[in-house]
């Protein structure tokens, strides 16, 4: 109970209250990057490989030199690919921002992104990664006045996150609740209504994976889901509830009691 309390506190503080992208940062970043990089219409083939290298193959590399080293016997099939380390993924994520954040961001970047996400071969959190930036690709072209809700792009977006948004026993589904929520605001073709029941049924749902959950609890508040009222009902009245989460059931409630509107 202890040891999922701390799962899900650090799922719904990473997800809920995380601070957005650090312009200042970011642009230091890119500050650093060589000349070739920057203003490029395409990727280029450095990082285009760097992104689509095979974190799960990558990690079963290394593990098994690092136990060969100490003399162990480990076959591939006995490393589990959920200890990919978050660095291997981190890496990645620093990638996709600078290229996000340029003058001209790559016309390939949210084929990229949608590419990375469909990959099983990359690892949970490389993929929850590439879900985010779908995302924010489509917030960076609405806000230059370039998002067509219309285009084939944007269709496949859209595909894409709710494919996301049905892997509820993962942190990639949480990705594509805020993507998709955000994104409602400006497109009008994301099915509002299938959304919100998506919301409110994982809401409900204790097999759901910590931040998926708690991700859910927090938009079914912000976009007063009424039909979610009895999930959170629960939530507030079972005593197994996870403090953190309780508390987001309390929040979202409370916004529902000031005019639930689905």
């Amino acid at each position: 109970m202890i040891l999922t309390a701390i799962i899900l506190g650090l799922a719904v503080m990473y997800y809920c209250f995380a601070p957005k992208h650090n312009d200042a940062a970011t642009q230091s970043r890119i500050d650093r990057l060589p000349p070739s990089v920057i203003n490029r219409k395409t990727l280029n083939i450095p990082h285009r490989k760097m992104l689509e290298e095979p974190t799960v193959e990558r990690h079963v590399a290394s593990q098994i030199e690092s136990d060969e080293r100490m003399n162990l016997r480990v076959s591939a099939d006995e490393i589990d690919p959920g200890t990919i380390p978050a660095e291997l993924a981190s890496e990645k994520n620093q990638v996709m921002d600078e290229l996000l954040n340029q003058p001209q961001i790559p016309s390939d970047y949210g084929e990229t992104m949608m590419k990375l996400y469909r990959d099983k071969k990359q690892d949970v959190l490389t993929r929850d990664f590439a879900v985010q930036h779908i995302g924010l690709y489509a917030q960076a072209l609405n806000r230059r006045g370039e998002y067509d809700a219309a285009s084939a792009e944007s269709q496949k977006f859209r595909l894409a996150l709710f494919d996301a948004a049905g892997e509820t026993r993962t942190i990639v589904a949480a990705a594509a609740f805020r993507a998709l929520s955000d994104m409602s605001a400006f497109d009008s073709r994301i099915d509002a209504g299938r959304l919100d029941s998506l919301l409110a049924r994982c809401a409900a749902d204790p097999s759901a994976a910590p931040a998926a959950r708690a991700m859910a609890v927090q938009l079914c508040g912000e976009r007063r889901i009424i039909s979610s009222k009895a999930a959170l009902e629960a939530l507030l009245s079972n005593h197994d509830t996870p403090e953190i989460l309780r508390r987001s059931a309390r929040h979202s409630m409370s916004l529902l009691d000031k005019g639930g509107i689905r």
